[in-house]
């Protein structure tokens, strides 16, 4: 198996997902998540302030959400390649 579907591709997918979300939270984006309740974040105007805060809300739900599910099917994958095929 080669690709993004392999074990190894779903891995660096995850990987790359945990990255981005990382690296939105270094940038300290988790201070537009204010928009979610209806407060200005600081120093933010409304237009940019709406793009960040969702961008974040969208990086953590993937890191949360999609990151760990991509993992397990790369072990599901790697061990169903493992086991020896009926003929």
């Amino acid at each position: 198996m080669k690709g993004a579907l392999s074990p190894k591709g779903l891995l660096v997918a995850a990987a790359a997902i945990a990255l981005v979300y990382v690296l939105a939270h270094a940038a300290g984006l988790r201070a537009y998540t204010a928009i979610l309740s209806g407060t200005a974040p600081p120093g933010g105007d409304g237009a940019s302030a709406w793009a960040l805060g969702v961008g974040y809300v969208l990086c953590y739900f993937a890191a949360v959400i999609v990151a760990p599910i991509l993992a397990i099917a790369a072990g599901i994958l790697a061990l169903l390649a493992r086991l020896p095929r009926s003929r």
